[in-house]
């Protein structure tokens, strides 16, 4: 049990939610950051968290950031692209196919430096602070030389830990920075957005922007708290890459088959073969291409979890496969397929 607290952006979401879980069961105060203390999900965050603080916030108001931020011991920051990007693309596509991903963008860079700015004027009043972790990614198109220019969601992220690094000294002394590797259940968010369909003898066909046996890092979302634990205990100024481990896509169809009983393949595209497959969306899957082509070069060394935290448990990629309803991953993409 400590006394200290952690504020947690995002909490009803995927990578907050699992901050907010697992702080919650080291017995730390959790301050859960949310735009409607009263929605549906918020109440069900605070049924599963007896005790945990919400606090209303919104992103785009630096004074409702700094009186949720006040007091904190360690702040986990994270912004959500494919909210706006998803909500907008149908709209923005017609101006063209990076209209969408350059809108989203944009908000991204605004609220993820509205974050730091208010964790930094803290600072410059004698702030309890002790830790900042930032939720970031590469810098893929800088990287890529070009190669990927659709990273929107990357690059976003990327210049939000620079702006920290060089422009808020005080607070860069404090920070550390997550790249959360592919989530486990991101192959099954491409079964689920139209990228996979049933042959006629009920094989599961899935597909994926690389070689099918090239290996990727893969992360269960669920365990993103271990990762920001890790790197609350050990000094500022980490960079760690959170997974849980490497895989192929063709090893994950495997896996997925041995739990459902399902026989199921993956087949090659190219990134136009996505973005054709998924309209408005597809393109951004390059990203997933980068990681076989450029691994965790990122400008800056990427720590293992291990290298940060020897003492570190983490689930295999199995156990984490496991935790999906894959019933309800099986209805949907029969209700999409249906509708074609």
């Amino acid at each position: 049990m400590t006394s200290k607290t952690i504020a947690v952006v995002g909490a009803t979401g995927q990578q907050g939610g699992a901050v907010a879980n697992h702080f919650h069961s080291l017995g730390w105060k959790v301050r859960g950051l949310t735009r409607n203390p009263k929605s549906d999900k918020s109440s069900a965050l605070a049924a599963r968290l007896p005790g945990i603080e919400l606090v209303q916030a919104d992103l785009d108001d630096k004074a409702s950031l700094k009186t949720a931020f006040r007091g904190a011991h360690a702040i986990f920051t994270v912004t959500d692209f494919f909210e706006p990007f998803l909500a907008n693309v149908a709209e923005l596509s017609a101006k063209g196919d990076r209209a969408a991903g350059e809108f989203a963008a944009a908000i991204e860079v605004r609220r993820g430096k509205n974050m730091a700015d208010a964790a930094g004027e803290l600072l410059a009043e004698d702030s309890v602070l002790e830790r900042y972790i930032w939720s970031t990614l590469p810098p893929v198109s800088k990287i890529s030389g070009g190669k990927y220019t659709y990273a929107f969601n990357y690059d976003s992220k990327a210049e939000i830990q620079d702006y920290i690094v060089s422009d808020l000294p005080q607070l860069a002394v404090k920070a550390s920075f997550l790249t959360v590797a592919i989530y486990t259940n991101m192959p099954i968010a491409i079964l689920m957005m139209g990228g996979a369909q049933f042959d006629a003898e009920g094989k599961l066909i899935n597909a994926a922007p690389v070689s099918a046996d090239a290996p990727q890092y893969f992360a269960d979302v669920s365990e993103i708290g271990k990762f920001v634990e890790a790197l609350v205990k050990a000094p500022a100024g980490k960079n760690m890459l959170g997974y849980n481990g490497r895989k192929s896509f063709a090893e994950v169809a495997g896996i997925v088959s041995g739990i459902t009983g399902v026989p199921g393949t993956v087949i090659p595209m190219t990134v136009e073969q996505m973005a054709a497959s998924i309209p408005g969306v597809g393109k951004i899957f390059g990203t997933v291409a980068f990681w076989v082509d450029f691994g965790t070069e990122t400008g800056s060394k990427l720590l293992t979890p291990q290298e940060v935290d020897p003492s570190i448990k983490l689930s295999t990629i199995e156990e984490a496969l496991g935790k999906e309803d894959w019933a309800q991953v099986a209805a949907v993409i029969k209700q999409s397929q249906e509708s074609k």
